[in-house]
């Protein structure tokens, strides 16, 4: 038998299926289970007179990257920019890395700070920017959750329409510190490797990812 299961879809700043309830609470019906990775999600669903959704860890965190993984191919410390920042964070970070003699490095995009950009890489070599990197800075989700995933210090600067399950997911691993949102904050936050030991996840994230990994074999075993 085929079995439907959503795993960890997001809403992200959704606030009413409407004018769709109706075909919406249809279709999510045809499912044999449902899961959500945020708050919203599990919210608006639950108000469709959906009670059985849970809430799992997004599927990056369950995987192990290690075959994919290829070397970032940058041999100096540096820190790490992903995603569109706002242009108030350019000198404050310029000022970080200076002080901490780290190169900037980009990927996916191109930025005025960096002393290299990388717009175009393939998805192994992604990853291992992000394993090898001194710290983050990001405005994306998944770039949050690389950063979590690999233990690197980082900070998260939302992109609009982002803030909400960024804001959520750091929420679910006590990590809300780390979303800065005007450049003050940004000078303030500490995020070396010594003072990003006492954001480490480990105890919070652990029982999420085994918990998570359970309902999927509940969800196809079942």
């Amino acid at each position: 038998m085929i079995k439907r299961i959503a795993y960890a879809p997001s809403c992200s700043g959704l606030n009413s299926f409407a004018p769709y309830e109706g075909r919406v609470r249809s279709l999510l019906s045809r499912f044999d289970a449902l899961t959500g990775r945020d708050a919203n999600t599990l919210e608006l669903v639950r108000g469709l007179g959906i009670p059985a959704i849970e809430r799992v860890v997004d599927p990056t965190l369950l995987v192990d990257f290690d075959t994919l993984e290829q070397p970032s191919g940058v041999h100096q410390p540096y820190l790490l920019l992903y995603g569109r920042l706002p242009a108030w964070s350019f000198e404050p970070l310029k000022r970080f890395a200076h002080q901490r003699c780290l190169r900037i490095v980009n990927v996916l995009n191109l930025s005025p700070i960096a002393d290299r950009s990388y717009p175009f890489v393939l998805p192994g070599r992604w990853i291992g920017f992000f394993r090898s990197a001194a710290a983050v800075v990001t405005s994306a989700f998944h770039g949050v959750m690389f950063s979590v995933k690999f233990h690197r210090p980082f900070l998260a600067l939302p992109a609009s329409g982002k803030s909400a399950k960024i804001c959520d997911a750091l929420s679910a691993l006590c990590l809300e510190d780390r979303v800065i949102e005007d450049a003050s904050a940004l000078e303030d936050r500490p995020m070396d490797e010594t003072a990003f030991r006492k954001y480490q996840t480990h105890e919070v994230l652990e029982p999420l990812i085994v918990g998570s990994r359970e309902y999927l074999r509940r969800s196809l075993d079942g």
